[in-house]
């Protein structure tokens, strides 16, 4: 049984993991959107083209 496997074996350890990477995944898509909002927006005032957007990140 790996490390993993016995911390995940404890339910109070299972259950914060899973809510720490439920909070992790939603960050996550967050920062997706919040990327696509400034790159939509950006192109949209004509002072960065979306390819130039992309090439920073």
């Amino acid at each position: 049984m790996s490390n993993f496997e016995r911390f995940i074996a404890n339910p109070m350890q299972k259950g914060a993991f899973e809510n720490d990477n439920v909070n992790f995944l939603r960050s996550e898509l967050k920062l997706k959107k919040a990327l696509a909002d400034g790159e939509s927006s950006a192109e949209q005032s004509g002072w960065l083209s979306a390819a130039d957007l992309r090439k920073k990140f």
